[in-house]
């Protein structure tokens, strides 16, 4: 994983590369982005994701945590990203 900042990221594994949008957000603070995009990257990979969705997750954690001054999403916009992770995700049978 290559991380942009504003560009987006880079996500490569062999001969798959994925480039990673940016989530467009009322930024105010970056504290924490890096660590967010990382934990919901391993989120994904951890729930059987592809890379792909592993990296939109990133991107929407890292993205939504520089809306806030600090490097804590707010309580009440879990729901949204919960709902927003999972229209990422596929689910496998």
């Amino acid at each position: 994983v290559y991380k942009q900042g504003k560009k987006g990221s880079l996500v490569k594994s062999g001969g798959d590369e994925f480039e990673i949008g940016i989530q467009k957000v009322k930024s105010v603070d970056s504290t924490g982005a890096g660590d967010l995009y990382a934990a919901g990257f391993i989120y994904g990979l951890n729930a059987g994701q592809d890379l792909k969705t592993c990296g939109r997750i990133g991107a929407l954690l890292g993205g939504q945590v520089t809306e806030v001054i600090g490097a804590k999403i707010e309580e009440d916009k879990w729901a949204e990203v919960r709902e927003k992770v999972a229209g990422f995700c596929q689910v496998s049978e």
